[in-house]
């Protein structure tokens, strides 16, 4: 028989429970009584887990977001502090290394630049497009005349990221419904056909016949736009390589093997 006097705790994320509640309606474990060793005073009180990202850069802080919006992680920002649910603690932590890892670089001022014109988009556009070049790691700065500026080096990418929004936009959102998880495992085994050999036939074909069916489909269920859009903008820079006659073998070798690498996470 429980004690109903004592407090109780749950063993995972260290959130406190009145007496009489014996298992954690969140992580789903039996609760004890005494409070974990490394659990925060303020994740036992609040059920929350605080982050300081004061000294993280602006863009790895908008990439933490969407990354946190795309997983569906309920989150809220007190300044610079980020706020979750504290059972989520251990999946956000993942989730930030992640941003970590890959923390947007530098723009480096020596190297040669290209420009894009954005006064024609909105400000939902610019934001959905910055959030893919950051999930990206591309680097980016604006100039004097309000252009966003890449490396010339990742001229491909970015056009490719600007091909996949234009054609998923409002079009897209309104057009074909799709069964997703078909749709990304035929994406999946193209890419892994070219990854291995770039002018395999039924590679070459599979990913056409998928890009072309991405292209004209509603966006999925359960999808957010700035993570199909990016999908979309690898699948581009796939397909772009194909039609090219000048594109080395190892470039489409590479371009398939990302776009392999993030289909995995889906199939």
């Amino acid at each position: 028989m429980s004690d109903d006097s004592a407090t109780m705790w749950c063993p995972r994320c260290g959130s406190e429970y009145v007496p009489g509640i014996e298992v954690c309606p969140d992580c789903d474990v039996d609760l004890v009584t005494e409070r974990p060793a490394g659990a925060s005073p303020d994740a036992a009180a609040t059920g929350e887990a605080e982050y300081d990202l004061a000294e993280w850069a602006d863009t790895s802080r908008r990439a933490a977001q969407q990354l946190l919006t795309a997983e569906g992680v309920p989150y809220a920002w007190q300044g610079t502090t980020l706020v979750v649910p504290g059972p989520l603690a251990p999946r956000v932590d993942g989730l930030l290394g992640q941003i970590e890892a890959m923390a947007v670089p530098e723009l480096d001022p020596d190297a040669e630049l290209v420009a894009y014109d954005l006064d024609e988009w909105g400000a939902e556009q610019v934001d959905e497009l910055l959030a893919i070049i950051e999930l990206e790691g591309i680097a980016y700065t604006f100039d004097d005349e309000g252009e966003l500026v890449v490396d010339a080096t990742n001229e491909s990418r970015v056009d490719a990221i600007i091909e996949g929004m234009h054609l998923a936009g409002d079009e897209g959102e309104a057009g074909t419904d799709i069964d997703a998880a078909a749709l990304l495992s035929d994406l999946f085994i193209a890419a892994d056909r070219l990854m291995r050999d770039a002018r395999d036939h039924d590679g070459v074909l599979g990913l056409v016949d998928a890009a072309e069916a991405a292209d004209g489909a509603s966006l999925p269920y359960g999808f957010e736009r700035v993570v199909w859009h990016n999908l979309l903008s690898r699948v581009h820079a796939v397909t772009a390589l194909l039609e090219d006659d000048d594109s080395a073998d190892a470039d489409i070798r590479d371009a398939a093997r990302s776009l392999r690498d993030l289909l995995r996470t889906y199939v």
